[in-house]
């Protein structure tokens, strides 16, 4: 009867084990506001793993008011929660204290950086290309982008497919992109934000944003 007992706490996602510490970093990376998709795959990984997960999907809900469960289920909350802002970086946690749940902190960051491919391309080609700001200024590294070809034909306009939007959206993120991957380190958290909007900025409204 005991052994049934303790199968049936440790299965139940509100129990807390032992090693379960607020303080407790989830996962070894630290998320610094760029390839959240991989990021947030190890997270909910981990998370499952100490059957927490639903506490992110809505699968395990906060009990009503009258629940004799409630306490417990608000400490577990917090503890998950707290796993995650440990994941974060300094700045990115700072800017989300406000939030009261693990599921309501989850949304935000989703809401926040899972809007488009742009920080994986961002890391990819960061990673063939080492490409640095060095001394160069902020201006310098704008005027050495390339600009898109113009059509002297003329036969791009006759085209119904809106491949000339493509094209110039595909080089306006590439362009953003080899910008961003030049700036100095202390522009990082703006470079996060900038990569997580959707739709992205172009090359000048970003160096705007620096200059």
């Amino acid at each position: 009867m005991s052994e049934t007992n303790n199968s049936s706490v440790y299965s139940d996602p509100i129990h807390l084990a032992h090693g379960d510490h607020s303080i407790t970093q989830l996962i070894p990376t630290v998320f610094e506001g760029i390839v959240f998709l991989h990021w947030s795959r190890n997270v909910k990984l981990a998370l499952s793993s100490k059957n927490k997960l639903g506490f992110l999907t809505g699968k395990c809900a906060k009990p009503n008011d009258t629940d004799p469960k409630l306490q417990d289920w608000i400490r577990t909350d917090y503890t998950v929660l707290r796993w995650i802002l440990h994941s974060l970086s300094e700045s990115i946690s700072s800017s989300l204290t406000y939030v009261t749940s693990s599921k309501e902190l989850w949304e935000e960051l989703n809401e926040r950086y899972n809007q488009s491919n742009a920080p994986m391309l961002y890391q990819l080609r960061k990673d063939m290309l080492h490409i640095t700001q060095g001394d160069e200024s902020v201006w310098e590294d704008l005027r050495s982008l390339d600009g898109i070809p113009n059509c002297d034909c003329g036969a791009v306009t006759k085209c119904s497919c809106y491949l000339l939007k493509k094209i110039v959206d595909r080089d306006n993120t590439h362009m953003l992109i080899d910008f961003l991957m030049g700036l100095d380190k202390k522009y990082e958290s703006l470079r996060g934000r900038i990569l997580a909007m959707d739709p992205l900025l172009t090359v000048n409204q970003a160096f705007s944003k620096v200059h």
